[in-house]
């Protein structure tokens, strides 16, 4: 699905969303942590980006200067 290629997906547990998102072939995955945040096997796969609150993601989808 080309379309994949183009989303970036946000979730909080690194085995279901990060490691799932990647092996669908989402282009960027962004790690929001929370209580479901666990430890130990949901660590073999890392986010693209960790934000602390969604607030967050408006500074990284903020226009930047041309190039």
């Amino acid at each position: 699905m080309r379309w994949l290629e183009r989303c970036w997906y946000v979730g909080d547990t690194l085995d279901r969303d990060v490691l799932g998102g990647r092996r669908a072939g989402v282009a960027k995955l962004i790690l929001l942590p929370s209580g479901a945040t666990g430890r130990g096997n949901d660590a073999v796969v890392q986010p693209d980006a960790v934000i602390k609150q969604l607030s967050d993601l408006l500074t990284m989808f903020a226009p930047g200067p041309a190039r």
